[in-house]
Formats: C-alpha cells, structure tokens, sequence
C-alpha cells in the first residue's frame, strides 16, 4: 500500500514537473520571471499581429502569429545559446552566417578566406575596365584639386592564412583580386596605399597582434596604427592638405577584448566565452601641424573596417567635416540623426565638396570594389545624361509611381500603406516604385 502511495506521488511530481516545463516559457514571453541578455546579430523579430477579420478568414493571422510566437516564445535566448554551444562543442561548427572554425580554433568569416585564395576572383578583364574608370576619374578630380588615392586593406585570412582550415586550399586560384588591382593600378600610376602587403611585412616583427582571434576586424592597436600611418601618407602625398598627425604610446595589454575584437564569436552567440589571445591598447595623442589651420575635407567610400579609423578620428576632435559612405549607400555622420542615402543626394555637388576622395575596401570585398561608386562618377563625367545608369533607373522609378498613381487600387493600397507609416503619400509611392525595379532586377 505504501509502495503504490509512493508510486502515485512519483507520478503526480513527474506530471507537475512536465507540465511547469511546457508552461514555464509561455509565462516568460508574458510575464519576464527572468532576464536574459538578448541575441546579438542582424536580425529582426516579428511584431505581434493585429488581429482583423480579413486577415483571419485569409489565413494571414494565423501565419503572423506563429511566426510571431516562434520568435518571442520565453528563454529563446538562452535556448538558441544551449543548441549553438552543443554545435561549437561537439562538432566545431559555428551556427552563424559564414563564420568558419579554424585551426586553433581561430575565427574566421568565409568570404575572406575565399578573398585569399582567389576563390571570388573576377576576372582580368573586370578589373582592368574598373581601373581605367579610376585614372579617368582621379585626372578629371584633379583639374578640380581633389585628389583620388586607393586604399588595398588586408582581412584575417590574408593575415593569418596559417589557420586557415585545409578543406579550403584545395580549390586555390593563383589568381586574386588583391593581385591584378595592384598590378593595375600601380601601372596606371593611381595613388595607392597597400596596407595589405604592409601588415604582412610586419606580421614577423611588430610586437603587438594586429588581429583579434575571435573577430573579424583589425585589433584596436591596428585600428590606430592605420589612422596614424594614414594621416602621415596625406601628410607625405598631399603636404598643402594639413591633415593632423597621431602619437601612439603607453601600450597596455588585457585579455579583455575592446570596441569589436571578438565580433565573431558575439554573432555566434555562445553560453560560455571562447578564450581570447592577450591584445594590445595605445594611448592616441594629436600631434598638432604647424601653421596649417584648414581642416581637410575627406570623404571615404568604404567597408566596416573603415569605422575604427572615423570612430578614433572623432573621439580625437579629428575629420569633422568629413564624411563616409558605408558602402556606398549610407552617407554619414548625416545618417546618425537622418537615414541619408547616397542615390538620394547630388553626387557630384557632395563630391567636389571635398580635397581627398579615398577608396578602401579589404580583399574580401574587392570583387565589387568601389560598390557602384566608380561605375556612378565615370557616368557622371563621361557619359551623355540620357545614357547614364543612375538616370535611366530615375526614369524607370518616375515611370512606376506613375503607373502606381494612375491606378485607383494601388493608389488606395499605398495611401494606406503611408498612413500607417506615418510617411507622405509620395514618400511611400517612391518606395514601392524603387521595390518594384529591386524585384524587376532579380534580387529578392
């Protein structure tokens, strides 16, 4: 009797125990008993739907709020970090976009290690074309006193190729972007910074690391060892320009990783921390250029490695009137109060604005390098306006708003659309318009 007393206890504090597990995240996504840090990453969860009649009869109710709950449901967070742990642990695989596990575990991101071993190579032809785009651009920019320079940074794997998995060098091309744009451009005697082979001179030498183990981006020394190295080049090419030079000294060193030293493993959201390699942290001091007052104007269309350079350059007081087109769609530092974009503004006016012009990417994204910047001036200064690319997609835009105005029900469907966007009718028209050419072109 006392046996089967005890069997039926076990049993109701089993089912007690079953059911707190199945309820226990529904009452975390509604009441929060506990925080939890949330994931890191680009990506963006769905917003809980508002229920319609319409929406329920069609079935696109139901479809939103499962996506909905799938995306909100209580200790999501922490879930994720277990199933990506158990991956990292069990079979060294890192459940993030194009995050590659390398030798001793270093990390890296896979379209860098395919910039390395010319696995993205585009072809002779392709960039010798970009390139003579370039010298025409840098001689007309000059007749106007801008000057044009090229800036070749280095990624992680053209760093460290030593960590590179060994899978990856089976398909090697001798053949990489980084090679034929140096080869050109230095024929076509274009102003060109090499900071790529400059790292790699260094890499036996220099006492501090130059890259992070767990990220992608240069370590904080390299970040200013660059801004200064890049201030003494405009000093050294450009000596009428007055750019500011830089001081580096009191190095400290931490395992503590600093700004995006372990970017990389933040997308991996982990439980537990992968040990960091011990990195190195200067002091920056301006040193002031005697007698020179104007503050150069630069503008810089370029990748994320660009953002230690401004982000320094600007905790020192330092390119104030400068600005930096993220890959050549974002204007900044207008985007940081504004979402300025570049085809939204006069790119010539904006240019010619400006002394320096640089043009920087790392070798992982030399395969579009300038990202439609060169393709865009070489129309503006050598091709008939009717013929250039940006006007001839102005036209198409023009053409779709006002299929899109003249047509009552899309008419309609947009003035809502804007109403609940809080934005101006012909605001939301332009949208569409620029969403139907983006479907039109293939890309979703």
């Amino acid at each position: 009797m006392r046996s089967s007393s005890k069997h039926i206890r076990n049993k109701k504090i089993l089912f007690t125990f079953i059911v707190v597990v199945i309820f226990i995240p529904f009452i975390q996504q509604n009441v929060k008993l506990f925080s939890e840090h949330k994931l890191r990453g680009a990506y963006k969860l769905a917003e809980k739907p508002e229920f319609s009649m319409k929406k329920w009869v069609s079935g696109e109710y139901q479809v939103e709020a499962q996506t909905f709950v799938k995306d909100n449901f209580g200790f999501r967070p922490t879930f994720v970090r277990i199933y990506n742990q158990m991956y990292y642990n069990f079979y060294n695989i890192a459940k993030a976009n194009g995050v590659i596990i390398g030798k001793d575990n270093y990390l890296f991101e896979e379209n860098y290690i395919k910039a390395h071993l010319g696995l993205d190579f585009i072809g002779e032809k392709a960039i010798r074309e970009k390139v003579f785009k370039i010298k025409k651009i840098q001689d007309t920019l000059a007749t106007k006193g801008i000057d044009l320079i090229v800036m070749l940074a280095p990624g992680k794997a053209s760093f460290n190729p030593e960590y590179i998995p060994d899978k990856f060098f089976i398909n090697r091309n001798d053949s990489t972007n980084y090679s034929y744009y140096k080869k050109e451009i230095e024929a076509n005697d274009i102003k060109l910074l090499d900071f790529n082979k400059w790292f790699i001179d260094l890499k036996d030498t220099i006492r501090y690391k130059l890259f992070p183990k767990n990220g992608i981006h240069w370590s904080v020394y390299a970040q200013a060892m660059v801004t200064d190295s890049l201030f003494k080049y405009f000093n050294d090419v450009l000596p009428t320009k007055g750019f500011p030079n830089l001081e580096l000294y009191n190095i400290s060193k931490s395992f503590e990783m600093r700004n995006e030293e372990q970017d990389i493993e933040n997308g991996m959201n982990l439980v537990v921390d992968i040990p960091d390699i011990e990195m190195s942290y200067p002091t920056v001091k301006v040193v002031n250029r005697g007698g020179i007052v104007k503050e150069p104007k630069l503008l810089t269309i370029g990748d994320s490695y660009y953002w230690g350079i401004i982000k320094l350059a600007n905790s020192k007081g330092l390119l104030s009137k400068s600005s930096f087109w993220f890959y050549n769609k974002q204007v900044f530092p207008y985007s940081d109060s504004i979402d300025l974009k570049v085809e939204d503004i006069d790119v010539q006016s904006e240019i010619e604005q400006n002394d320096v012009i640089l043009l920087m990417a790392t070798d992982a994204n030399l395969y579009k390098f300038a990202y439609g910047f060169i393709d865009n001036v070489y129309d503006i200064y050598y091709t008939k306006l009717e013929d250039r690319v940006w006007y001839k997609k102005e036209q198409r835009i023009l053409s779709y708003m006002k299929i899109m105005r003249d047509d009552p029900k899309q008419n309609q469907q947009i003035k809502e659309k804007a109403l609940k966007n809080n934005v101006l009718f012909e605001e939301e028209l332009r949208s569409n318009a620029k969403y139907m050419i983006w479907v039109e072109n293939g890309k979703p």
